[in-house]
């Protein structure tokens, strides 16, 4: 993998708060002293696949990072992301990096598809996923389960404001502020599925 050292001429270019265009050629762009995102600047990414250094560009940030401004990622080369694919735009030391985007512009994707930015400030990463249609899924897993009804039972007879109120078990159609018995016959409507 060939290696970029942009340190002077891009980091200037931040700082100015203008555009820092990372779409230049598939590459890692080490940035050394510090890398600014002014609130004008912005980052852009063209995605063609999913390696990393190959099919898209990724910033080694060494130093501090100060996020403002826009985030643009686009579609390259006819690409399409799939479920679980993930992109390591940014690698830095999360305890150096302040601030956020402004803006994030992500394109959109097929299907049931979605963008998942969790991990963008954590780990530079985003990824995609397709959302789990059940209310009931507590733990995230895409299936209603024990472990989904263990929850609701710890919440059971609670409402907004109790020590065992849990927001997310309420889900009856619509919400009452209330884990009871339409809470519970909505989860069983949703076992095992």
């Amino acid at each position: 993998m060939k290696t970029i050292n942009y340190l002077i001429a891009l980091v200037a270019v931040v700082l100015l708060s203008l555009s820092c265009y990372s779409s230049l050629a598939a590459d890692v762009i080490y940035f050394g002293p510090n890398l600014i995102l002014g609130p004008m600047g912005h980052l852009d990414f063209a995605l063609a696949g999913t390696s990393s250094g190959i099919d898209y560009n990724r910033i080694d940030a060494q130093s501090n990072v100060v996020l403002d401004g826009t985030l643009n990622v686009a579609l390259a080369n006819g690409f399409i992301p799939q479920e679980g694919d993930t992109f390591d735009l940014l690698d830095f030391d999360p305890a150096r990096l302040s601030g956020s985007f402004r803006m994030l512009n992500l394109p959109p994707l097929t299907g049931d598809r979605q963008w998942d930015t969790s991990r963008l400030y954590t780990h530079g990463e985003l990824s995609v996923y397709i959302p789990c249609p059940l209310t009931a899924d507590f733990t995230g897993d895409c299936q209603v389960d024990l472990y989904d009804f263990a929850i609701m039972a710890k919440a059971w007879l609670s409402s907004d404001g109790s020590d065992n109120w849990n927001q997310i078990c309420d889900i009856s159609t619509p919400a009452n502020g209330n884990i009871d018995i339409a809470d519970l016959a909505e989860l069983a409507g949703q076992w095992l599925n």
